[in-house]
C-alpha cells in the first residue's frame, strides 16, 4: 500500500528506468525485487565512482609467455575492484557498469597509467625486465576520441619509456564504431612506436575488409576457443583458421585462457606464437609479478619439437627453438 505521492513517484521513476534498460518499446511493472536490483546498482555505480576517483583500485599482471623461448614477452595489466563491503570484485563485475555510465574512460585512464608507471619502476631495477612490455585494455570509445593520442602519449614520456613500451588491446566492435577514424588513430599509435592487438578475437563482428588495413600487431584468439579446444574438433579448425589468418596478413597470435597442457601442446603445434591462462600463471598483484620477474627464469622449458611432432598446419615463424610443453609440470599456474 502506498504511503505517499513520494512513494508513487518513486515507484514510477523505478519502472522507468528497468524500461529504459530493457530497451525499445517496453513496459515496466514496479515490483520490490527489481527495484532492490536497481538501488543495488546505482550504489555499486555511486561506489565505483569513488573507487576511482580515490584510486582505490588495483592493477594486477599477467605474464604472456612466448610458445618458443617460454620467456615472459609481456604482461597484461587487469585491472581488480577490492570493495569494502562485496570483497575482490572481477572485471566482468563492474566493467559493464562503467561503461553503462561513461565512467570507462577514467577508469581506462587509471588502470594504463599505473601501468605504465608500474613497468617504467621494473625496467628502471631489474635487469631482466629491460625487453618487458605492457599490454592495456581501453575502451572503443578511445579510439574514436582524437585526443587519446596525445594523452597516451603524453602519459608514457612522463613515465621515461617510449610508445614500444605499451600495447593496446581493442576489441573487434572498436573497427564498427567509426572505422575511418579508428584508422586514423591508430595510424598515430603506430607512428609513437605503440603496438595494437584486437583482444577476444572470433567473437565479435569484425570487419574483415578493415583488417589488411589497420596497423595492428597481434590477434589475440578469445579464452572460448582455447577452452573448447581439442585436436580434432570443429573448435581447432576455428583455432587454425585464426592462425593463418593472422600469419597471411603478418600478425602473430596470442591465445587466452589456457588453462591444460594439452591446450598448450595445441597450440603451439598450430604454431601460436604466446600464450597467456592459469596453467601458466595467475593474475599477480605488483609484488607478485617482481618476484616473477626477478626470478630471471623462463615459465616454460626451452627445448625443440621433434620431427614427428612437426606443425604440420602452419610454418614456424623463425627455425630457432621452441618450446617442448611436454616438460612443463602440471602444478605450474593453478588452472
Amino acid at each position: 500500500m502506498l504511503r505517499s505521492g513520494d512513494e508513487l513517484l518513486s515507484r514510477a521513476s523505478a519502472a522507468f528506468a528497468q524500461a529504459r534498460t530493457a530497451g525499445g518499446d517496453s513496459i515496466q511493472w514496479f515490483d520490490k525485487q527489481s527495484h532492490a536490483r536497481s538501488v543495488a546498482t546505482l550504489q555499486l555505480e555511486a561506489d565505483l565512482r569513488t573507487a576511482i576517483d580515490d584510486r582505490l583500485l588495483t592493477v594486477h599482471y599477467q605474464p604472456i609467455v612466448s610458445l618458443r623461448t617460454g620467456g615472459k614477452e609481456s604482461f597484461d595489466a587487469l585491472v581488480r575492484w577490492q570493495h569494502p563491503k562485496r570483497g575482490l570484485l572481477l572485471p566482468d563485475e563492474f566493467i559493464p557498469l562503467a561503461e553503462e555510465s561513461d565512467m570507462i574512460r577514467a577508469l581506462d585512464r587509471f588502470v594504463l597509467e599505473t601501468a605504465v608507471l608500474q613497468l617504467a619502476e621494473w625496467r628502471r631495477t631489474i635487469p631482466a625486465a629491460a625487453s618487458l612490455t605492457v599490454a592495456v585494455n581501453c575502451s572503443t570509445r578511445h579510439f574514436v576520441d582524437p585526443g587519446v593520442v596525445a594523452w597516451i602519449s603524453a602519459t608514457v614520456e612522463a613515465a621515461g619509456l617510449d610508445g614500444s613500451h605499451l600495447i593496446l588491446e581493442m576489441t573487434e566492435s572498436a573497427l564498427l564504431e567509426d572505422s575511418e577514424v579508428t584508422i586514423g588513430i591508430l595510424d598515430e599509435l603506430t607512428a609513437l612506436g605503440v603496438s595494437v592487438v584486437i583482444d577476444d578475437f572470433g567473437t565479435g563482428f569484425s570487419a574483415l575488409s578493415y583488417l589488411h588495413r589497420l596497423p595492428l600487431s597481434t590477434l589475440k584468439i578469445d579464452r572460448s576457443f582455447v577452452s573448447a579446444l581439442t585436436p580434432h574438433n570443429g573448435t581447432a579448425d576455428i583455432v587454425r583458421s585464426i592462425i593463418g589468418l593472422a600469419r597471411n596478413l603478418g600478425f602473430s597470435v596470442i591465445a587466452e585462457g589456457v588453462e591444460h597442457q594439452t591446450q598448450l601442446r595445441d597450440l603451439q603445434r598450430m604454431g601460436c606464437d604466446a600464450a597467456q591462462g592459469f596453467h601458466l600463471d595467475r593474475p599477480l598483484d605488483p609484488s607478485g609479478a617482481t618476484a616473477l620477474i626477478a626470478e630471471r627464469k623462463a615459465i616454460l622449458t626451452a627445448g625443440y619439437v621433434s620431427s614427428d611432432e612437426a606443425r604440420p598446419d602452419s610454418k614456424p615463424a623463425s627455425s630457432g627453438a621452441t618450446v617442448d610443453v611436454s616438460t612443463v609440470p602440471s602444478s605450474v599456474g593453478m588452472g
